[in-house]
């Protein structure tokens, strides 16, 4: 949408719109038609939809809690850097039989990890 385009009347609309019609917009009355633009393009900035960093990829569902000397696949901290390590269960940290981020295990070696696949079980 181009702003320059739009007649006064229109920018001050979007603006009270946005505020509702709240008292705050009488000093919008005042303003020329750039700083009305001014205004505006602030106005889409903060309300437009924020970036969002990349998110990890999500372990595929694992049927059923995993064992002591399972050998398994699990993702490391800090999970976003996708950092894997192969294993045998030592010991399973997650006490609920499902978990939806994996369940966290700790291997022989003593990584500590959520589950992404058991590879072999025991």
């Amino acid at each position: 949408m181009n702003l320059s385009n739009l007649k006064v009347k229109e920018l001050r609309d979007i603006i009270k719109k946005h505020n509702k019609g709240s008292g705050y917009v009488k000093g919008y009355y005042k303003l020329k038609k750039q700083d009305l633009i001014r205004e505006v393009t602030k106005i889409k900035r903060r309300v437009s939809p924020k970036r969002v960093s990349p998110k990890r990829v999500s372990p595929k569902r694992v049927k059923g809690k995993p064992r002591v000397g399972d050998i398994v696949k699990v993702i490391i901290k800090p999970y976003d850097k996708n950092v894997t390590a192969n294993g045998i269960v030592k010991r399973v940290l997650t006490k609920k039989e499902v978990h939806t981020r994996g369940h966290k295990v700790m291997l022989r070696d003593g990584t500590v990890g959520r589950l992404v696949k058991i590879l072999k079980r025991k």
